[in-house]
């Protein structure tokens, strides 16, 4: 018996999804996205896919690779909530401002793309924290109060919040970290430096991150490929394994 790995590609208009065996037979299927509930297309997807191949889903032993564009398609087409960001006073125009990098150096009348977020649901609160994370002055109830009121006749159904991310994660230095699902490895992004800070073959799906007082890094791991995700009589509870992480 072979054993098997599959990618699963999830696009605006297709979902294509592919398995090879360790014998290097390779087999692939496309169908229609469905873009109010992705799963499902990938759940017929997968089903056309195995019934093609004659393979049945325990033979699958390698994690299986996910990517999606949806995500990037709602940003270039403006398909997204009214989202607001609240950000220390005088920080509002960073994403105006950008880096400073141009993709066309020698292009002088340059136009870069507009930011998902306009400036106008931009909201400023006095605040500061050192380099350390430490706070050194904290915003004050009517600072509070105008921030939420601002927000509110903005008419914001979103607010960008510092906390638990998906495969991505800021930490108070700036850094940012990156979960690698093919890699098995946690990176990090420190200014123009990005470096690897895990690699185990243990982390199947690491996926969010979380800081905790005494500045331990936590990882969620989903164990997707410990269960049968893709038939919908399978348990609604994903297995999941929490690392910490010391040290950084």
């Amino acid at each position: 018996m072979s054993n098997f790995a599959m990618a699963v590609d999830i696009g605006g208009t297709f979902t294509d999804v592919v398995l090879r065996g360790s014998d290097g037979r390779t087999f692939v299927d496309k169908t229609l996205t469905t873009p109010a509930a992705p799963l499902d297309g990938v759940r017929t997807g997968v089903r056309q896919l195995l019934s093609k191949a004659g393979v049945q889903p325990s033979e699958i032993t390698a994690p299986i690779v996910h990517a999606t564009t949806l995500i990037t398609n709602s940003l270039i087409e403006g398909k997204i909530g009214r989202a607001g960001i609240v950000t220390t006073a005088g920080f509002g125009d960073t994403m105006l401002i950008r880096d400073e990098h141009r993709y066309d150096m020698y292009d002088l009348q340059i136009e870069f793309p507009t930011p998902p977020v306009p400036r106008d649901r931009v909201v400023e609160i006095t605040e500061r924290v050192n380099p350390l994370g430490e706070v050194v002055e904290s915003p004050s109830a009517a600072d509070l109060e105008a921030v939420t009121s601002a927000l509110r006749e903005a008419r914001v159904e979103a607010v960008g919040i510092d906390g638990p991310a998906d495969g991505l994660w800021f930490d108070e230095r700036g850094r940012l970290y990156v979960s690698s699902v093919e890699h098995h490895a946690i990176r990090v992004r420190d200014g123009e430096r990005f470096y690897t800070l895990l690699r185990d073959k243990q982390l199947v799906w690491p996926d969010t991150f979380s800081q905790g007082a005494d500045g331990t890094l936590y990882v969620t791991d989903s164990r997707i490929p410990d269960m049968n995700w893709f038939d919908p009589q399978s348990p609604i509870a994903l297995p999941t394994r929490l690392y910490a992480i010391r040290g950084r």
